[in-house]
Parts: C-alpha cells; structure tokens; sequence
C-alpha cells in the first residue's frame, strides 16, 4: 500500500511537472466527463442533466479525441474561482459550427465568464459572420459600462460543417487581443471606411484594442462562472443549430503570439510547405556586384550570423566577396585542399548547365580548397583569394579565373555558404532556401550577364527582431519589388520600385520576399523567413514638459517559467537614448519585478532632427526601437499665433462706453452686468431682454464690471458678483467674430439652483440645432448635457437658435459641475408668440459646493461672417473632369498626401505639373489635428494629449501600415504648430496649391483626465468636455496662414457646423449626412427625401455666412452598397440624377461638387452660373423670404436672384418642380414686389432658349427637373 501510494505521489508529481506554465483551467472531452482535465481551482462541471456524453461527442480538431456538441439552448459552467484571473489571461478554445451558417443573424456565444457587473466572453454577432472578444465591467459606483472588444469578419465558407477554427483572446488592464487560428488577423487597410455586409452597414475589424481600463479590474466574485455553450438564448431557442467546442484553455497572462502559434500547432500542425521556388542571383559585367544575403540556416545552428557574399565578373575573372559579423577565431589549416571545412570558413557550390559540380572553400588563412567532380587537386590556375580579419568580422575576397569555368551560358545552379566554428559544432548558414537532408547540393539559380544590371540590396540589422530596414540598390532600370507575408495573412508591398523601406513588422511567422527585373526578365529572386517575437516589448511616451521620455516596459511574452521563477525576484536594466550615429545620449538603470513596469529617461535639451534609437536591456533580453526626432521649426515660429484679424473682418470696435462693435453686430452693456443688454444683428434687434444669470432663483449683484485688456481681435472684461451666500467671478471675452466667451466661478456653500436664461424674438428661433435640427413638441425642445457620451456626433451643450439667417448660439464646454434633478432637462428652449426663450440649468437640485464651481459658457450672434464676394463660383471637386471646376483635388488618388492628415505632396516634383494651363486651385486633404504614425513628430507629441475616444483611420503607405491619431486642440497647440508650418511651406513652394481640405473636422468630446478634458468634477460625477475652443484656435491659425498666401479652406464634418469654430474656411461641404436617403432613394432623394425646414436650417448657408456646397450622394451609394453597384454607370452616365438634384440646389441657393454625378451636368450649370455673373448678384429671394413669384401648382417652389441695373439679367428665376410628375409651371408674378416692370420675354437659360408669355403660361416642367428663367 504504501507502495503504491507513492507511485501515485510520483504520478501526481509528475503530472504538475507537465503542467504549462501559467496554466489555470483544462478542458477536453476525451474521457466522456464535463469535469476539467486539469484546474487550479474546481473542476466539477454542472448544467448538463445527462452526464453521459457518448451521445454528445464529435470528433475533435483534426480527427483526433473527442469533443463536446451542444444544441443552441443548452450551456454548462463551472466556478470561476482560481481557474481564471479576470485582471489578465488568455482563453483558447476550438469551434466547430455542424448545421449552421455562420452568416447568419444570430447572437451566439461560445464561452462566457459571468458575474455580476462583469463578463469576458468570445462569441458571434447578429452583425453577420464576426468572431467577438470581448471584456464588459462596470465599476463600483458606476452606471456606465466599460467595454473593450476586439472583432473580425471572417468568410461564412470556412466556417461550418464540422470545420475546426482556434480562437484566442488575451488581456490584460491596457489591451485586449484576438487570434484566430494560430495568428493575429490584420486589421483593415484601412480604417474609417464605411464598410457592409449583405447591404447593410458593417463595423470595422479591430483584432487589437488598447482602450484603457478606467480603473484596476477587480478580482472574482464568489457567484463568478466560467459557461461553456450559448448562454444568449433561454431553453425555448431552437434546439437543431449544434456547434462542438474543445480544448479550453485558460491563462493566468496574456500569451504571446508565439505561445498562441504553437498552441494552434500543436493540435493542428501546420501542412508541408509547398515547393519553394529556388533563388535566382544573375552575376552583372563591371565594377558594381549583386549582393546575397546568408540567411538559410542548416541543421540547428546555435548563433545567429549575419553574412553575406556578392558576385560580379569583368570578362575574365569571375570575383565573389564573402563578409561575416564574427571574429575568424578556428583558422588552423594554411595548405591548399586541406580540410578547411574544420575551420571558419567560407564556401561556393556551383553546377553548370552541363552538370559538372564546382566547389570551393576559403579560410581566414586564404587557403583554398577547390574540386570539380568530386576531383580534388584540381586547382584552376589564376584562382585565389584575399583575407581580411578583424576583431568582430571577417571577409574574404575569392577570384575564379571564368575560363575554368567553361561555358557561361543557361543557368546555372549555385550556392554560398558560411560556416563558423564552436568547438566540435559547425554553424551553417547557406543562401540557398532549399536544403536536401543537410547536404550542400546547390539549388539557387545563377544566369551570368554580359551587362553591368547588379542588384544589390542591402537588409540593415534588426529583421529578426521585427525592424525591417530594406534597400533596393539596383542598376538603372532595374525594378525591385519588395512584400513581406505575415503567416495566414495578406502581403504587405511596397508600392512600386523599392528604394528604401523601413517599419516595425508585426509578431509572428513571416516571409520576406525580393524579386527584380528588367524588361521583363528576372535578375534577382529570394525569400527568407524569420519569427518576430518580442520578450521584451517597449513603448515610449515624450513628456516635453517633464524633460522626461517614459519607456513602458512588458515582459508579458518573456515565457511562464521567466515570468513565474525569474521576474518576481527582481531583474536590473540599463535603458538608453542614442543619437543616430549610435552613442548614447541619455542613460538609465533600474530595476523591475513586474510584468509591466515604467522607466524614465531624462529628455535631453537639445536633440538633433534624425532617427535615433531608444534601448533597453534586462535578463538577457534586449530591445531597440526608433525614436524619431522632427524639424523642430514649426514649435518655434507659431505661425498665425497673434492678434491680427483676418479679412472679411475687422478689429473689434469700440463705439462708445459700454458699446461695441464686431463684423455686423452691436454689443452693448448696461455699465453694471457683464451680460449684454442689447445685441443687434445688422440693424435688427436679436434680444427680447438682456441674458440673465441666477442663483437660488435671484439675480446677482453685479460691480465693478470692467475692461482689463484691450488687442484688435479680442477685448476681455471681468466683473465681480454677489450672491446671498457668496460670489460669482465674471470674465467675458468679445472676439472680432462675435463670440462672448464667459468664464464663470461660482463659489457659495451650498445652492438649489444656478440658472442662465436669454430670450431672443421668434423670428430668430424658428429652428433650434444642436447643431442638428430638433424638433419642437409642444414649443419645448429639451436637451441635456449628460444626454450625450463622448463618442457623440452631436456637440454636447450647443443648442443654435435662428431663424432664416439671425440667430444666437449658446454652447458650454463642458458638462462638469452640472448637476440636475433627475428627469429635468439641463437646457431647455421654449417658444410663444413672441419670443423663444433658452434656459442652462447648471445646478437645479440642492448641494454643497466644497470648491468654487467653475462654468465656461459661449453666446454668439449669428451669422458670423459674410461670405467672398465670388462664393457662388466656388466650384469645388472634379479631379479635373469639369471645365468650370475652380477648386479640386490633385488627381492623385490619395489626394496628393501620403497620408490623410499630411499637408505635404506626396509626389512634390509633380504637384505644379496638374492641370496644365487651367487656373485651379489645388487643395490638399487633411484632417484637423490627427498626426499620422508616419510622421517623427508622433515621437516627439506627449500621448497624454490624445483625444479619448477620439477616432482613428489607417492604411498603408511605402510599405508600412499607417495610424491616424487624433489630438485633442485643448491640450496642446502642437497640431496648429504643425498644419501652419506644413501649409505655408507648401504653398510657399508650390504655386498650385492653393489651401487645404479638411476632413473629419466635427466638434468632438474628449474625456481624457490626462489633461484635464475628463475626470470626476465635484459632484462626484464623470465629466468630458468639447474641443470647441481649441478647434477654434487651430482653424482660425491655419485661415490666416492660409489667407496670407491667397489661398482658401474647404471643410467637411456633414451638417455639424459649430459657428464660433467653422466659420473660418471659404466652403462648407455637406452632404454625406445624405448617404442614408440616397441609398433608400436613388432617383429622388433630394426632392422626396428632406423637409424644407431641413433646406431651411441644416442645410441653410446664410446662418452661418459661409457658403454650402452639397456632396451629392448617389455615386457614392453605388460604390459603397453591394446592391446599388449595378446603377453605378448610370449614375454618372445618365443626366436625369444631376438635373433632379440640382432641382433643389438651385431653388434652396446651394453649390455642388461635380462628384458622384453625371459631371457635364455639374459642369453646364456652373457654367451658366459663369455666365450670369452670377458673383455680381445683389441676393437671392427664397421662396420662405419672397412670394413675388409662385406657382399655382403643389410642390412647386420658387426663388430669384437680382442684380442690379446694367446688367445682362436683371432678375432671374428658379422654378423647381418637387414632384415625381410633370406640372404646369403655373407662375404667379409681382412685378412689383420684384421691382421691375412686367416682360414679355424670358430666357430658358437651361435649354438656350426664348420663351414667350404666352409659352410660359403653357409651360409644364418635368418632373423633379427646375427652371431657370432670365428676365433681361
């Protein structure tokens, strides 16, 4: 007995042994039971009635055990405790779907760790065929949940009937990853497209997140349950989709993608490779060599070597150079055809076309050995060599008289190799990739040219440690071709000719592929393979401010036994900046015990503009990373950083005391109130009553109200006020455009309620924004503050009030400190028959205040500017197509920038070469503050003062894959340093460019509490705040940048126009908010599908003074939506969809861009409007403003343009039929009200044409077509 006890202490001892490191909780089904193989904590499982699972059981991943098979209502589970680490881990799991398509809309999920306000799970989407991890929390205290989700399409075809796939996710407090067999999908080349499946909108992949956690993840819960099966559906969901599940895994750690690999592996081995294609090096006749990498290892060498040889012929003598990074320490034989394969020693395997065999060996003494045929002795005269040793390499030149050779001509077969001595082991490492049984056949091609075509690449250090550094190197019309193959992945390219490629690759398994040619003909062929794998990974932060740069250290990847045995003791470091010659500049030790640890290193006070390089070492693991410093010029010029007013502008006036005046607007003060007591909007009365602040339901006691400082563009004010428990602390700024920007502290023990109230007449509240129109129900339109996250299109705390061209915009920057009674409404605007009255409710519930309450707030009259005199021939986007066009795109497709956010051309020898001989301005496209990973300044920016959530887009450019990061313009004014600099350097340089295209340019939220946009504010609740402000600053530097050089802005953010913030640019471009409509309505979607109170509000230019020009959607529909693509061609081919849209541009007084449309249509009626002199028109008389002329027919709108006496045309008329059908015109005329007399006579500007009155009074107009009559 006691024997046998210990066989079985020994057995269990052994079975621990066995246990991967890390290892928490094992699941397979082999021995039929639902009870775990192996668990840290209990392995009972429960929730299956029948505990025979004979009848359940599938075959496993490649045939081999067995697995579970579940119906879709049934699921098991088991407790959680200590059989998972909910703060970070890995779960691998295998599935197979059996009678299901993937493709489906259903919401299954697989495996799922539930507790109460917590779950980890992996799982599909009724999203279509998407493999989900995901991590949900909420934190104590908290309402919002925090949720992190990695996700990828995947093809429905793979997936299902009984195929095996893997899935991983690992976590951890700071990201979040997904593996589908075996790797690391790629996330999409590009992020920020709209993408679809069946039709319908689809969400990006993202396999990695690094969404930070908003605290530190908790640990179980005593009622936590790891489930096995679907636990989205109760137990009457359909029973027949059966899905089977094996081999769960759970970790204690994040795998690395290297443990995931194996993991995958070791169930399902990868297939043989297939046959390799042989590399291919051609020998040029002159002075200039191709050159081989040495890469191929042969057996298991224990170093690494890095070595190379190169090849070249002058007619005579056929000359190879051999170069390794090792000392020649094993050189004992000096005798020719000595044993020299028992030293260092370097080798070339050639075979003829005739099949004679070639072989020699070179030794750090210059002893040769040489047969052919197996013939030793046979010693070619003129053949020798040159060695040259040096403490840390050695090479060794070879030269072959090529008379000895024989016959040059066919290919030859070939292969260098280099072989280092260790004692009784040799380390080979060969050129040729395709090795018989370690025999030393050569297999790589070789052709000898009569032309000096080299190919000489140069691969830089760093490739196995995923720092790709790759030049072409090639004769003069030789084309280089470069990809690297992430394993289950798509290539990677670079674009064109190769000249010099450099990027991070990613972890994994991969191949790197050369090829070049010239005429068609190969000259070069090789691949090599390598694993990228990161024990140690390295982050960096640049904290100018701090003089510091902070490494983030993780030693998650370094293998369970380091991270169990070695790590928690302690392990010491160095880490280093160095210079690009390679000396380092800044040094630090340290010493970490945890997984993830920050170092920092002292920022130096001066860094030259270079690539240098950040350094780390500790336990035998070493990294290098590039750290990039930029042209340092941009932060010290600040270019528009000053008081100077911008044209259509002017400095801000003073009439008289209390009175001033900005472009077409009046402030006055009462002398007491900070508020204004009268503003007047080009000559009209906008209040009812001076705006009003409260505290408690009672006015403030305003003193001492004053100016404290006076520039051209902005005069500030403070005032001083009083409550019955305290004060409240004014500071106003009056800026040129009509923005009072209020700044209030509110510091009183304790309030109920502190109200701000405005009333302006009712003419100036028609239409309330947001800035989309809200609709009234019962004149009230509420809103809310906390309403909103920070992910929201709409500017949370903006409400525009106005009517058909007045109105005042109220907005808060932020929502902290706003505390309400719950179900009120923080802002509330409410209308009668005289006027509509606003209300901010900033506290109305009782509550202590222990700090001053800060509040800034912003009112501004509107419209904020005036349009250019030539707005209406603002003709923007054709690429080229359209002869009227006087703003457009590069024809480049990728508009002329590398990548969307850079200023610069891509190709700048090119850019002044568009468009010979036409005066058009070339935009370059943009987007405001997202700094691109390409860009070195990315290094030098503080992370800190990223936008969160912000947005994000990619692709790839060079060769390497690109990320768009925004920053949020409260933070830092490094992004308005920047697109100064870039603009004015390129405009500067480049005639042609004539301003810039903004993209993505919304108002956004920020709820970063890194700078101060997020956090808790003093109630206790969580707050972001808007960008507004300091969008406002970054738009408002690059238009006078810009302006200084003639050039204008064109800015898109669909319809979210915020006054005080996009109002400088020369163009409004909406129109994608109309994407929806044009799907769902191809032929008619601008006359059916919108109001007019949107045409009259949304989409309505003159509250904002800044002209509107409409990206009409239609095309953009067919390229986009799977089931529209068909009507593409017809689209642009056929005039009817651009006649029907122009129908209600031309009556609601929009522009067009010449896109998406039939564009000789776009181009017609810019043309006309060329004609017209249409920049000379006095206004525009919409119908809502003008019924001089109507019609008698429904849905028939009019409008007219007047100019004055002299002209060609003294009035002309827009006469669009919103109907389906064809109407009679049926025109109704007040000559009067038109201030004209009556004609006779019209012209049918459309058509060329005369018409009568007669005519005209018989008129019908098609339908959903327009009218443009001249009067003369």
């Amino acid at each position: 007995m006691i024997r046998n006890l210990c066989l079985h202490v020994l057995f269990l001892s052994f079975m621990l042994q066995a246990i991967e490191p890390g290892l928490l909780f094992d699941l397979n089904f082999d021995a039929y039971s639902i009870d775990a193989a192996f668990a840290n904590g209990n392995e009972k499982g429960s929730g299956l009635p029948d505990k025979d699972l004979q009848l359940r059981m599938f075959p496993g991943p490649n045939g081999k055990g067995n697995s579970i098979a579940l119906n879709r209502n049934e699921r098991f589970y088991y407790d959680a405790q200590n059989n998972i680490d909910p703060r970070k881990g890995t779960i691998s799991v295998w599935i197979a779907p059996l009678n299901w398509d993937f493709s489906g809309e259903q919401l299954i999920s697989f495996i799922n760790i539930s507790e109460k306000n917590r779950s980890i799970r992996i799982f599909k989407t009724y999203w279509g065929p998407y493999i989900i991890g995901q991590y949900q929390w909420t934190p104590p205290g908290e309402s919002k949940i925090f949720s992190r989700q990695v996700q990828m399409q995947i093809d429905p075809k793979q997936w299902g009937d009984g195929q095996w796939h893997h899935v991983a996710i690992a976590w951890d407090q700071d990201m979040m990853q997904l593996f589908i067999d075996g790797v690391q999908p790629p996330p999409p080349a590009k992020m920020g497209v709209p993408r679809y499946w069946n039709n319908k909108p689809a969400p990006p992949d993202y396999p990695r997140s690094t969404k930070p956690a908003p605290g530190i993840f908790p640990e179980l819960t005593a009622d936590a349950r790891i489930y096995v099966g679907d636990i989205f559906n109760s137990k009457t969901a359909a029973d027949t989709m059966r899905t089977a599940i094996d081999e769960l895994k759970i970790y204690d750690r994040p795998l690395s993608a290297n443990e995931i690999r194996k993991e995958y592996e070791r169930v399902l081995p990868p297939s043989p490779p297939k046959a390799l294609t042989p590399h291919l090096v051609t020998v040029p006749k002159g002075d200039q060599p191709s050159v081989v990498m040495l890469r191929q290892p042969m057996g298991q060498p224990t170093n690494k070597i890095t070595a190379s040889a190169s090849v070249r012929h002058n007619g005579e003598m056929l000359t190879v150079n051999f170069f390794a990074d090792y000392p020649c320490n094993e050189k004992k034989h000096t005798k020719r055809d000595a044993n020299l394969w028992e030293d260092d020693s370097f080798e070339l395997h050639l075979v003829s076309p005739q099949n004679e065999r070639i072989q020699f060996i070179i030794n750090g003494n210059g002893a040769i050995y040489d047969k052919k045929d197996n013939e030793l002795g046979w010693s070619p005269a003129g053949a020798n060599c040159k060695v040259e040793l040096s403490k840390d390499s050695w090479q060794a030149v070879l030269e072959i008289p090529l008379a000895a050779l024989g016959k040059l001509d066919g290919l030859w077969k070939a292969d260098f190799t280099v072989a280092q001595r260790l004692g009784s082991k040799t380390n080979y490492y060969r050129w040729s990739n395709i090795i018989f049984d370690n025999s030393f056949t050569a297999t790589g091609e070789l052709r000898f040219l009569d032309t000096p075509d080299y190919v000489a690449p140069i691969l830089g250090e760093g490739l196995d440690t995923g720092n790709l550094d790759l030049r072409g190197n090639a004769a003069n019309g030789v084309a280089v071709h470069a990809e690297y193959i992430p394993a289950g992945q798509a290539a990677v390219a670079f674009p064109g000719t190769l000249d010099h490629w450099k990027a991070t690759l990613p972890a994994g398994k991969l191949q790197l592929h050369l090829n070049a040619q010239k005429d068609g003909m190969p000259l070069y062929r090789y691949y090599t393979d390598c694993y990228i794998d990161y024990p140690l990974e390295l982050e960096f932060n640049t904290v100018s401010k701090e003089k510091k740069i902070l490494l983030d250290l993780n030693f998650s990847n370094a293998g369970g036994q380091f991270l169990a045995d070695i790590l928690p003791k302690g392990v010491d470091g160095v880490a280093e900046l160095w210079d690009s010659s390679g000396k380092s500049i800044s040094a630090t030790t340290f010493t970490s015990n945890q997984v993830k640890s920050t170092v920092a290193l002292p920022l130096p006070d001066t860094l030259n503009e270079g690539e240098h390089a950040l350094y780390v070492s500790a336990a035998g693991f070493s990294r290098k990373i590039a750290y990039r410093v930029p042209d340092m010029t941009p932060y010290k010029l600040h270019l528009g950083k000053d008081n100077s007013v911008p044209l259509p502008w002017h400095p801000v006036k003073i009439l008289r005391e209390n009175c001033y005046e900005v472009l077409n607007r009046i402030f006055e003060f009462d002398g007491t109130s900070p508020l204004p007591s009268r503003i007047i909007v080009k000559g009209e009365e906008l209040l009812t009553a001076s705006p009003r602040l409260t505290v408690d339901g009672k006015a403030i006691e305003w003193n001492n109200f004053r100016i404290t400082k006076t520039d051209p563009d902005c005069i500030r004010f403070a005032a001083n006020g009083k409550t019955d428990q305290g004060t409240l602390d004014f500071k106003g700024e009056l800026w040129f455009d009509g923005m009072y920007k209020m700044d209030l502290s509110l510091a009183v023990p304790q309030a109920e309620s502190f109200i701000l109230m405005t009333a302006v007449h009712k003419e100036f509240g028609r239409y309330v924004l947001d800035p989309y129109l809200l609709p009234w129900e019962n004149d009230v339109i509420t809103s809310n503050v906390r309403g909103y996250n920070a992910n929201e299109k709409r500017a949370a705390g903006l409400l525009w009030l106005t009517g058909f061209e007045k109105g005042l915009c109220f907005w808060n920057k932020s929502n902290a400190n706003w505390i309400n009674t719950p179900g009120r409404s923080s802002l509330e605007v409410r209308r009668d028959s005289k006027q509509v009255t606003l209300t901010a409710r900033m506290i109305d519930k009782q509550v202590t205040l222990p700090r001053p309450a800060e509040y800034t707030l912003v009112l501004q009259p509107t419209p904020p500017r005036i349009p250019k005199k030539d707005h209406r021939r603002f003709n923007f986007c054709s690429y080229g197509r359209c002869q009227e066009v006087t703003h457009d795109f590069g024809i480049d497709v990728s508009r002329d920038a590398s990548s969307p956010a850079m200023v610069r051309p891509r190709y700048p020898e090119k850019f002044d070469q568009q468009y010979p001989g036409r005066d058009i301005k070339i935009l370059i496209y943009t987007m405001p503050g997202h700094l691109n990973t390409w860009e070195p300044d990315m290094d030098l920016w503080d992370k800190n003062d990223r936008n969160l959530p912000g947005t994000t887009h990619s692709g790839v450019y060079l060769g390497n894959r690109w990320l768009l990061w925004q920053y949020c313009t409260n933070a830092t004014s490094a992004p308005a340093d920047l697109w100064t600099w870039w603009i004015d350097e390129t405009m500067k340089h480049h005639p042609k460019c004539g301003g810039l295209y903004f993209d993505v340019a919304t108002v956004r939220n920020c709820e970063n509490p890194a700078h101060g946009c997020g956090g808790v504010d003093m109630f206790g609740q969580k707050f972001f705040s808007s960008d507004a402000l300091g969008l406002r600053d970054f738009f408002l530097r690059v238009y006078k940048t810009i302006h200084k050089r003639g050039g204008d802005i064109v800015l898109h953010c669909h319809v979210a126009f915020v006054p005080f913030v996009h109002s400088f640019i020369d163009s409004f471009a909406p129109g994608e908010n109309t994407f929806a409509a044009a799907c769902n309505n191809l032929w008619y979607a601008y006359t059916e599908e919108f109001s007019p109170d949107i045409y009259l509000s949304e989409l309505n230019w003159r509250k904002a003074g800044v002209p509107y020009s409409m990206i009409l959607q239609q095309g953009r529909a067919c390229d986009l939506m799977p089931k529209l693509k068909q009507h593409r061609r017809e689209i642009l081919d056929n005039p009817e969809y651009a006649i029907r849209s122009l129908t209600a541009m031309s009556v609601y007084d929009l522009n067009v861009w010449g896109h998406y449309v039939h564009r000789p249509t776009i181009d017609k009626y810019w043309r006309i409007r060329r004609e017209l002199e249409i920049d000379d028109v006095v206004d525009y008389h919409g119908y809502w403003v003008s019924d001089a002329v109507k019609s008698a027919s429904p849905q028939v709108y009019c409008g007219w343009f007047e100019w004055k006496d002299g002209h060609p045309y003294r009035r002309v008329l827009i006469v669009s039929n919103f109907n389906r059908h064809e109407v009679k015109a049926a025109l109704e005329i007040d000559w009067k009200k038109m201030g004209i007399d009556p004609v006779t006579q019209f012209r049918d500007l459309w058509n060329d044409k005369d018409i009568s009155i007669e005519e005209l009074e018989q008129l019908s107009i098609p339908g959903a077509h327009f009218l443009m009559l001249g009067i003369q």
